[in-house]
């Protein structure tokens, strides 16, 4: 441990058992796992950019060129090529702390007990809310999610259930069939195949409603049946982060590919704990990490559909 961590009112011997409990304490909550966060299952995660990056730059490139018949052993051939495109995204900083006071020190030492590692999971916990939301929306500060990605796909869902709605509550289970396939073979029809998806991410609530709601003529329910006859889909996860996502705060669900060749959230700096530092009548624990959000190369791999 540092010797920055110096705490006047204990001996060298007491200050080193304090320095192990605390250490223990760090080394403990370093990967706790928080499953009901869903970005990093969601998003493949990526840590690319060293720790010390404030900005990712990440370039495209495409092929240029078309072969031309031979006229007469011209040499007048065209060019074939590749362009590149160059695109940036920023890298932020965040950061918690939790800490411990004097008494608690001494009375962990006094019953020679390991000093309480909620406030440790706690902060792990802040930082992983961090993700998750940067992970969905961004921050408003140059970072996106995957929820918000500009230039993606947009599927027009149908107001065509009762008194002209576009709620899944409001329509048959063939229209929401037909809805589920609509986002979903969006970007596979603008790109000539070339983009397909594998993931459907829905609102909790139209999750639900799909998940019982049956076919007609047939024991499947509309999400069963939907999986069973997609040409892309392998999964599809309620996210409750979905709900008010898309344009005029409406629910939104989400069509992509779930590959770190088409999108990705950059985490340069995982959460780290620094050495603990004396504050007054205790000691604090700095904690950082640093984001980049979600990059994603390819927009046309994502497709969205408001208003379900």
């Amino acid at each position: 441990m540092p010797s920055q961590f110096q705490h006047p009112h204990f001996d060298a011997a007491e200050s080193i058992v304090i320095e192990r409990k605390l250490e223990f304490i760090r080394s403990k909550t370093y990967d706790q796992p928080y499953p009901e966060l869903l970005a990093r299952q969601l998003i493949p995660v990526t840590h690319e950019a060293p720790a010390g990056a404030e900005t990712i730059k990440y370039d495209i490139y495409d092929k240029v060129g078309l072969a031309q018949r031979i006229r007469s052993y011209s040499d007048n051939l065209p060019r074939a090529d590749v362009k590149v495109r160059e695109d940036r995204v920023p890298v932020h900083g965040y950061g918690i702390a939790y800490g411990y006071s004097k008494q608690e020190l001494r009375a962990s030492m006094l019953a020679n007990s390991n000093l309480d590692a909620k406030k440790a999971a706690a902060a792990r916990f802040g930082f992983e809310l961090r993700v998750d939301l940067i992970g969905a929306s961004g921050n408003g500060e140059g970072l996106i999610g995957l929820l918000n990605i500009p230039s993606a796909n947009v599927y027009i869902v149908p107001a065509d259930g009762t008194a002209s709605s576009a709620l899944w509550t409001a329509k048959t289970e063939d229209l929401i069939l037909r809805d589920m396939n609509g986002v979903t073979t969006k970007s596979a029809s603008l790109t000539n195949g070339i983009e397909t998806p594998d993931t459907l991410l829905l609102p909790l609530d139209q999750y639900n409603l799909a998940a019982v709601k049956r076919v007609a003529n047939t024991q499947a329910t509309v999400l069963e049946f939907f999986l069973r006859t997609s040409p892309y889909i392998k999964s599809v996860i309620p996210w409750f982060r979905c709900k008010a996502a898309g344009s005029g705060a409406t629910d939104r669900m989400v069509a992509y590919r779930r590959d770190p060749n088409k999108l990705n959230l950059e985490i340069p700096l995982e959460f780290e704990q620094n050495p603990p530092e004396a504050r007054g009548l205790g000691v604090e624990i700095a904690c950082e990490g640093r984001i980049a959000g979600v990059i994603c190369a390819f927009p046309m791999s994502v497709t969205y559909g408001d208003g379900i």
